[in-house]
């Protein structure tokens, strides 16, 4: 049970961070430069890989999402596809720890001098641990005859807290993730 929660926390943090305001989304993409992309009309969705993090209400609104941004660039769903679409989500646990170091001076150290016995001079070093997620949402779309990659886009971001609204922050990131998408069109 405590690990299904982590597991739901973690995925929604991933998909709502995808499109929120702690850190941005970092999105960058590929495609095959030989590739002729007005040759392509339908594709098919081929498989979601996902830890088990990932609930099953984020997953659908990410299908969902990648489904509204292909019919938005004039694609169509088929079972005899062109282009077989295939999403991938990952997440690292991560934690950081910055530092920081405050000077206290109690009488006063100029060369060659000292006065106040130079003593007092002491440092506080200041830790602050953070945890978080490092989440990866990945959409490669191949040729479905040919089984050859066409186009990567990958959305990442680090995860601080969860979603606050999933039903517009998914379709927003996976909007960002796909917009190079297709490139010569």
């Amino acid at each position: 049970m405590k690990q299904a929660l982590k597991g739901y926390i973690a995925l929604s943090l991933l998909c709502m961070q995808l499109a929120s305001c702690s850190s941005s989304l970092d999105v960058i993409s590929d495609y095959d430069k030989g590739a002729n992309f007005s040759n392509y009309r339908t594709y098919g969705i081929d498989e979601f890989s996902t830890p088990e993090e990932l609930s099953t209400e984020n997953k659908e609104r990410i299908l969902t999402a990648v489904r509204s941004e292909m019919l938005k660039k004039g694609f169509t769903e088929s079972t005899l596809p062109d282009m077989l679409v295939h999403v991938s989500a990952i997440f690292h646990y991560e934690e950081s720890v910055p530092t920081s170091r405050d000077y206290y001076s109690y009488g006063g150290v100029f060369r060659p001098y000292v006065w106040g016995n130079g003593a007092g001079v002491t440092a506080y070093t200041t830790y602050d641990v953070k945890n978080y997620i490092d989440g990866s949402l990945i959409i490669d779309i191949g040729d479905a005859e040919t089984q050859r990659l066409l186009w990567e886009g990958i959305g990442n971001k680090e995860i601080y807290r969860e979603m606050v609204d999933p039903v517009s922050e998914i379709p927003e990131a996976v909007k960002k993730i796909m917009a190079s998408f297709p490139p010569d069109r």
